[in-house]
Order: structure tokens, then C-alpha cells, then sequence
């Protein structure tokens, strides 16, 4: 029988106002649409956060790679986010089309810094996997004993907030 430990903290969350979409070109073959969020950064030292985003229900950002809008409070802190953009949502992308009727939902996660270093390494991982690169990096566990498993234990928290877009 072998014996395994991990342990994680749920961190304070910034509670999201509301959410603005708004289309935008901003160059010639890149169009699409921008998630702006307004909300109370809860200060307190430094947070880290990992934005989603959904339409219609669907979670566009369901792969790790995906996972590009990992951030920090570094300029905010205790500030109130007005208006910041969190995602873009691609013209190109069939998913991430809108039409006027859909709903976008903006999903911030309150995670922890070695929540962020892990997501960071998996996406370093996957941008360095070529046979011009050399070996990954290894990804950091928090999983005991460290040398007879590899993985991660998290606990985060969750405010979501939806808007229907009006195809303006």
C-alpha cells in the first residue's frame, strides 16, 4: 500500500460586475470580437487568475493550450477593473463566431501562483515540443512523494458572468 499527499487553498475571488462585447477590426484580416470585464480587484497582496470563455454554454478554452489568459494582479491591485479585456474572441474561428442572440460568459478563476507556474509549464511544454527544441521543462507537481508520482491537486474558485449579444 502506498501513501500519497497533496494540498491546495481556495483563494478569495473578484466578484465580476458585468461584461462588454464589442466587434472590432484591428487590421485588416483580424476581426472579431472583445470580451471587456468590470470588476473590483480585491487587493489584499498578489492574485492570480485564469480567464474562460463560453458561448452559448460551450467552453471555448477546453484544452490547456488554450490556456493563455493566465494573469496576476501586478498594476491592479485593489483597483477596479473598467472595461479591462479578457478575450477575444476570433472572426476566423467557427467557434467563436457570434450572431446576434448568442451569449458570451467570461469565466474568472481565482488559482494559486504554483496553480499559475503549472499552467505556464504545460504551455511551454507544448510551444517547445518541435525537433528543433530541446526537452521540456519539467512540470511542477505538488503531489508526495515527489519522486514516485507526478500530477496536481488544485482547489480554485469560480465567478462567472454571462451577456447576450445584441449583434452591434
Amino acid at each position: 500500500m502506498e501513501e500519497y499527499t497533496a494540498s491546495s487553498f481556495l483563494p478569495k475571488e473578484d466578484p465580476i460586475d458585468s461584461i462588454s462585447v464589442q466587434y472590432e477590426k484591428l487590421g485588416h484580416d483580424d476581426k472579431g470580437w472583445l470580451v471587456n470585464m468590470y470588476a473590483q480587484e480585491i487587493g489584499g497582496g498578489r492574485n492570480f487568475y485564469l480567464m474562460k470563455a463560453y458561448k452559448n454554454g460551450v467552453l471555448l478554452t477546453d484544452s490547456t493550450y488554450e490556456y493563455r489568459n493566465i494573469s496576476d494582479n501586478t498594476g491592479f491591485n485593489g483597483q477596479y477593473y473598467n472595461g479591462f479585456s479578457v478575450y477575444w474572441l476570433s472572426e476566423h474561428k467557427t467557434d467563436e463566431r457570434l450572431q446576434s442572440g448568442d451569449t458570451v460568459t467570461i469565466e474568472m478563476d481565482g488559482i494559486t501562483g504554483i496553480m499559475k507556474s503549472l499552467y505556464w509549464a504545460l504551455l511551454m511544454s507544448i510551444i517547445q515540443n518541435s525537433i528543433f527544441s530541446g526537452p521540456s521543462a519539467n512540470v511542477p507537481t505538488n503531489i508526495e512523494p515527489k519522486d514516485r508520482a507526478v500530477g496536481f491537486f488544485a482547489a480554485y474558485s469560480a465567478f462567472r458572468k454571462s451577456k447576450v449579444y445584441n449583434g452591434e
